[in-house]
C-alpha cells in the first residue's frame, strides 16, 4: 500500500500494518521501533539558463529573494505524534 507517512503511522500504531517505510516525525511514538535507511538531502531544481545553474552548492540566501513552489501543507512530512 502506497500512503503519505501521516497516514502510515497511525496504521502501524493500530496493527493494521507490520512495517511501512516513512519519512518519521520530529517526534515519534514509543510505540513504534524505528531504523534508518538512509537521509534524503534537499536540492533545488533550476532551468539550465538560470543564474544558479552552475553553482556546485545553492545558500539559502542564494533563494532569499527566488519565488518558490512550496507543496501544500498535507504533502509535506508533519509532526503528528
Amino acid at each position: 500500500m502506497e500512503d503519505k507517512s501521516i497516514r502510515l503511522v497511525p496504521k502501524l500504531l493500530a496493527g493494521g500494518l507490520d512495517l511501512a517505510f516513512i519519512r518519521p516525525p520530529s517526534v515519534m511514538s514509543r510505540n513504534l521501533a524505528v531504523e534508518d535507511l538512509f537521509s534524503e538531502t534537499a536540492v533545488v531544481a533550476v532551468p539550465a539558463a538560470h543564474a544558479l545553474a552552475d553553482n556546485k552548492s545553492v545558500s539559502i540566501l542564494d533563494l532569499a529573494d527566488a519565488q518558490l513552489i512550496v507543496p501544500d501543507r498535507r504533502s509535506r512530512p508533519t509532526a503528528m505524534i
